[in-house]
């Protein structure tokens, strides 16, 4: 079954990867980029991420063990009690 709504960070890689996945099947796709005029250039990609956790009813995460994006979205998830399936890299 495929979701109702991808949402997505709207950046190279991994969130490129789902938005053109969406796009192929006809999924809705809502893309969520960082506010740095906002929250600034520390706080924004973090508040982003927890924006889309928050959206999300399933997170999915493709972690190398280094990006803090990730990490930050994976530690919004698990604050907020979302489901996640952590993906391998490759």
């Amino acid at each position: 079954m495929a979701p109702a709504l991808v949402v997505s960070g709207g950046a190279v890689g991994v969130d490129a990867l789902a938005a053109e996945w969406a796009r192929a099947h006809g999924v809705p796709l809502l893309e969520l980029r960082p506010d740095y005029a906002a929250h600034g250039r520390q706080a924004a990609p973090h508040v982003r991420n927890a924006e889309i956790v928050k959206r999300a009813q399933l997170v999915l995460v493709v972690w190398d063990g280094q990006s803090k994006g990730t990490l930050s979205a994976l530690r919004a998830a698990r604050r907020l009690g979302r489901p996640c399936e952590l993906l391998p890299l490759d």
